[in-house]
């Protein structure tokens, strides 16, 4: 279980830790040449009040959008909040299992789950980030197929905004960020993890 939930828990963290880091996305917007479609005061405004409507800090300011785009919004701010909802019960099941683990002084059996996950993470993300790579396109829309039940996310960049300002290059380099987080820090768990094992064994 712990296994499991290790896995799946960093690349989690890793996305919260980038889905709304503005800076990263203002270097993005000059990359992709979205200031060359908006002006780039109206490409902050509608990115900031995009983000808080997805966190749940405001509401969507719905003049930028289509009726497309306003459903397919949200929709992703539901899939977000469940996200957040799984990520906060993994969380509070590590937790759980280290407060027991701390009563029953079991450490080195932990820090052997810990070892293999680590391990286990490490060549998944790996493949995963070579999977993206290749077939990101492909990735894309079996993303979007899966977990919408509508078409709404096809939308047309002649037209629509959301797609030019957040084109699907955007979110191939974000894809890459997060998979790029979780290997360090998988890495780093497993050096660390393996060092104490050895250092237990010698």
């Amino acid at each position: 279980m712990i296994f499991i939930m290790l896995f799946f828990l960093i690349p989690l963290i890793m996305i919260w830790l980038n889905a709304f880091n503005l800076p990263w996305y203002q270097s993005e917007f000059v990359k992709l040449n979205v200031y060359g479609n908006f002006e780039p005061s109206r490409v902050l405004y509608q990115t900031q009040n995009l983000f808080g409507y997805l966190d749940s800090q405001n509401d969507l300011q719905e003049t930028y959008y289509t009726e497309r785009e306003i459903a397919h919004l949200a929709d992703i701010k539901n899939i977000l909040l469940a996200v957040k909802i799984i990520t906060a019960a993994i969380l509070a099941v590590l937790i759980l299992t280290w407060f027991l683990v701390w009563r029953t002084r079991e450490y080195e059996r932990v820090i052997k789950i810990i070892f293999w996950s680590s391990a286990a993470g490490f060549i998944g993300y790996l493949l995963a980030g070579a999977f993206l790579f290749f077939f990101f396109e492909r990735f894309f829309i079996l993303f979007h197929q899966v977990l919408f039940r509508n078409d709404f996310w096809l939308l047309d960049p002649a037209k629509e905004s959301l797609i030019m300002i957040f084109p699907p290059q955007l979110f191939a380099d974000l894809g890459g960020r997060i998979l790029i987080g979780s290997l360090i820090v998988s890495g780093i768990m497993f050096i660390v993890s393996g060092l104490y094992l050895l250092r237990r064994k010698n």
